[in-house]
């Protein structure tokens, strides 16, 4: 059963069709993370899906994506190991060597501890174009399979979401009928200008498991407009609080100020004075 820690409203319908062109765009989502930094997660299944507050630069170059897709109103795609010029649905950018678009084991995952639970955790970068209703896009399918013990997989040009329900069954974790609403606008402006959202999956889904396939799917009730969406995963684990010396959620953890006490500042006033008045008396 799907439970939700935080679900907005959806934007009602003015009424009569004479005003349907003025009345604001209606996004059908399950879970919305378009209001603002370190939004209430939700929990969608097995999942916990949630736009972290964050400051990091991420995008290519930054980050070690194995997912990118790019394609105007609705885009699809899943990892695979094929060539640029065999690439299914919506698939960019695979370069021939492993970077943009590429499969991954479950061995290569690290793992988020977050209430005593252990995750796998994915991210995401979308690039979007900013402003209103056109920085948004809904994130729609999320499938992860089992490949099994293979080296590669090369499932290239005419293969689709039905191929990989026929070859490998059915997922290990599906979104299933949820959906979520991203705002491209949350961390500012500017491809790669933090983290848009971040999902951790419960590690138990995946005992057993070898290579896998990542499928993904956006735009079904916020279109796509503009670049990349790029997936990667945390590669490191990481504990379930932060070190001594920080503060924040894992993965996300800060240094904490070191803010002098009133004493200290007082006591550093009075130096800097006696500073300045022997300087003066020494005419420097």
């Amino acid at each position: 059963m799907t439970s939700c820690l935080k679900v907005k409203p959806v934007v009602a319908l003015l009424g009569a069709a004479t005003l349907s062109l003025a009345a604001p765009a209606v996004f059908a989502e399950t879970c919305n993370l378009t209001s603002q930094i370190g939004a209430t997660p939700c929990a969608l299944g097995a999942a916990i899906y949630e736009n972290p507050d964050n400051s990091v630069i991420v995008g290519s170059g930054v980050v070690n994506p194995f997912l990118t897709v790019q394609q105007n109103g609705t885009e699809s795609g899943f990892s695979t190991d094929a060539l640029t010029n065999n690439l299914p649905l919506n698939v960019k950018r695979a370069e021939g060597n492993g970077q943009f678009t590429r499969t991954f084991s479950t061995s290569d995952l690290g793992t988020v501890v977050r209430n005593g639970i252990t995750y796998y955790q994915f991210f995401l970068d979308i690039n979007e174009p900013s402003g209103g209703a056109s920085s948004l896009l809904s994130l729609d399918l999320l499938k992860i399979y089992n490949a099994g013990n293979v080296g590669s997989i090369n499932l290239g040009t005419g293969t689709t979401f039905t191929t990989l329900e026929n070859l490998y069954g059915p997922a290990l974790y599906s979104l299933g009928s949820d959906n979520v609403l991203l705002n491209y606008d949350v961390f500012g402006k500017g491809s790669g200008a933090g983290i848009d959202m971040d999902v951790l999956i419960n590690a138990s889904l995946f005992q057993g498991a070898g290579r896998l396939v990542f499928a993904t799917a956006f735009g079904g009730s916020a279109a796509s407009g503009d670049g990349y969406e790029e997936w990667w995963y945390r590669a490191g684990s990481v504990p379930d609080t932060c070190p001594p010396g920080t503060t924040g959620d894992p993965p996300f953890c800060v240094p904490v100020s070191q803010v002098p006490e009133p004493g200290s500042l007082a006591l550093l006033g009075l130096g800097l004075m006696s500073f300045v008045a022997v300087r003066r008396r020494r005419g420097i």
